[in-house]
């Protein structure tokens, strides 16, 4: 079972950063999941987030345009997003981020994930945020949120 870890981290002398990771049934740190979907859902600015969650809309909605396989839908500090469909009449989300070779597209393997996954992270971290932010980030040193990351 995998769960998503929202926690601040702090360094004395530098400052505090909210960070989200996944992690397994050992506490490991699960790179896949963390270097691909999480980093999107982390580094997208609200702005962005309300474009991305528009393509989501559409996506469940199928009034989105199609686009070529090789174009990407949505993209942020070189993390590629695609949305696919699946003979499953699923939408899968494939996301590369080509600052790490293994999940690159051109030199690894993109990772895929259901929409369901997808949205999970995006409440999750907004939620965790939300938390930050009414208490304050100095005060959320000792804060750490989990949630169960469903395999679909």
């Amino acid at each position: 079972m995998k769960k998503l870890v929202a926690y601040v981290w702090t360094k004395p002398n530098v400052g505090y950063m909210p960070l989200l990771r996944c992690v397994n049934q050992n506490g490991d740190i699960d790179s896949s999941v963390t270097e691909t979907l999480l980093s999107l859902v982390s580094q997208v600015s609200e702005k962005s987030l309300v474009c991305l969650q528009s393509i989501i809309e559409q996506v469940e909605s199928s009034n989105r345009e199609q686009k070529s396989p090789d174009k990407h839908h949505f993209s942020i500090n070189s993390i590629d997003v695609w949305f696919r469909d699946t003979k499953a009449s699923s939408t899968s989300v494939v996301i590369a981020n080509e600052y790490i070779d293994k999940f690159s597209e051109d030199d690894g393997e993109p990772q895929e994930f259901t929409l369901n996954q997808l949205k999970l992270a995006i409440e999750f971290w907004e939620q965790f945020l939300k938390r930050i932010e009414n208490g304050g980030i100095e005060s959320s040193g000792n804060l750490k949120c989990e949630c169960i990351f469903p395999e679909y």
